[in-house]
């Protein structure tokens, strides 16, 4: 018995992956472009895990860096302040400083500054890249970062006097240039990162009664999420009333495919499911790994991503599922094909098959649907 029906068929995700290719980051770095920083500098990096404001300089300039288990995350001149950062995107800060970092250095990108900020679209409305090093000795301009349609930044610093536009600048929302992480990199480091993850308790949410969608006056009921391309591929949730407007996360193997759309979409469901994951990584090259899938859920999820959760197929054993992790602010989507076997939704434990696309750009995802019964 369940209620939610495969209404469309999933001809499949045609996958162009593509961003620049680096080289796999060396030992103490997250990234190939923080390594060639640092050598590029002669700066001398903290052991320290954390955040190290103003901790080195570079030609006189303040520098800041951070650490995490163990391997520099950061590098990049101090145009934030530790108070500015508690309010700022993490991300979008250490873009910047990075970016303005990198322009200190002699042909970085080895195409020069201008041409480099032209190939990645990073473009200047009021000010210039030199304008940067204003707030290294004065914090007291006002940042503000937009994200405009999901795809492009716009970066303001304004005057604290009489708050008009100082520098103003725009850029995509793309994965690999905001974090200076490369596609093979990103692909290489997905699986220790996964390990890395702290996984924290995850109290269920308390929805609003009135938010609440009974299907069918039946005894489950929908809280309706967003979607993604077509309203069959969507984040919704389904619970049970426990009385008096009390609702818990549905969990029955009586309705096996909302129970999944729960499984996939959140991590506050007690289970011992594992993932056997087939990551397809850039130029069709294959690894095999093994995780449980609250890791799984935990890491996308901490990342900043919205789970999608749609049916391919189902019979009597199987069920077929496409799970999309979107982060629209950092514009990629990890795209899952998972199998499930229903028997296991009774046990809440054993592994799931599947095949795994990863920090696919969001403009290179293509999705086909034929709509069918």
């Amino acid at each position: 018995m369940h209620i939610l029906t495969k209404t469309a068929t999933f001809l499949g995700f045609l996958l162009v992956l593509g961003g620049s290719l680096g080289e796999v980051r060396g030992q103490g770095f997250t990234s190939h472009q923080l390594e060639r920083l640092v050598e590029e500098t002669g700066i001398q990096t903290p052991s320290a895990n954390g955040f190290h404001y103003r901790t080195a300089q570079y030609k006189e300039l303040p520098v800041s860096m951070a650490v995490n288990h163990g391997n520099v995350s950061h590098v990049g001149l101090a145009l934030f302040t530790p108070w500015q950062r508690q309010f700022i995107d993490e991300s979008q800060c250490d873009f910047l400083e990075r970016l303005a970092l990198a322009a200190e250095i002699t042909d970085f990108y080895g195409i020069g500054i201008q041409q480099y900020l032209r190939d990645e679209k990073i473009e200047f409305l009021e000010g210039c890249l030199d304008d940067l090093k204003t707030f290294l000795n004065d914090t007291t301009y006002i940042f503000q970062s937009t994200l405009v349609d999901g795809k492009t930044y716009i970066a303001c610093w304004f005057t604290p006097d009489v708050h008009e536009r100082f520098l103003t600048l725009t850029y995509p929302a793309n994965y690999h240039l905001i974090t200076g992480i490369s596609m093979t990199e990103a692909e290489n480091k997905i699986y220790d990162d996964i390990l890395h993850i702290r996984l924290e308790d995850t109290e269920q949410f308390e929805p609003v009664a009135a938010l609440m969608q009974r299907i069918e006056n039946g005894p489950i009921y929908l809280l309706k999420g967003s979607i993604f391309f077509l309203p069959e591929l969507n984040s919704n949730r389904y619970y049970v009333n426990t009385g008096k407007d009390k609702f818990n996360l549905l969990y029955s193997e009586d309705f096996p495919l909302e129970t999944l759309a729960n499984l996939m979409t959140g991590t506050e469901l007690e289970n011992q499911f594992s993932i056997n994951i087939k990551h397809v990584k850039y130029g069709y090259q294959v690894d095999d790994f093994e995780i449980p899938l609250t890791h799984w859920l935990a890491f996308c999820i901490q990342s900043g991503c919205t789970p999608y959760f749609g049916v391919i197929n189902q019979d009597e054993k199987t069920i077929v599922c496409e799970i999309i992790m979107k982060n629209e602010a950092l514009g990629y989507c990890h795209v899952m094909k998972l199998t499930a076997s229903s028997s296991s939704l009774k046990t809440r434990k054993g592994t799931f098959q599947a095949r795994l696309n990863s920090y696919v750009p969001m403009s290179n995802v293509k999705s086909i649907f034929d709509e069918s019964e």
